[in-house]
């Protein structure tokens, strides 16, 4: 048997490189949230996904978006004190 020395790469995928739990379970939501669904829940999990996947410039375009639409749907409370709000 030959032993080999494993080198990682020197690049960070943001899939397969994913360690951190926080980080995949922002990703799954943020995957699992981007269908069409601008219920309350959909929304909110969409917000804490991209949050828990600290992809912050998407959770300030998905709120731009859903301000341009003009949508009146609404977000849970719980979901936008992650970012340390208050409301």
């Amino acid at each position: 048997m030959i032993l080999v020395d494993y080198i990682r790469p020197l690049w960070y995928d943001d899939h397969f490189d994913i360690v951190r739990h926080s980080l995949l379970t922002g990703k799954t939501l943020s995957m699992i949230t981007s269908l069409e669904d601008s219920t309350v829940l959909s929304r909110s999990y969409a917000l804490i996904g991209r949050a828990l996947w600290e992809k912050y410039d998407k959770v300030i375009s998905l709120m731009q978006e859903w301000v341009d639409s003009g949508d009146q749907s609404l977000v849970a409370k719980e979901a936008v004190s992650i970012f340390g709000c208050t409301i």
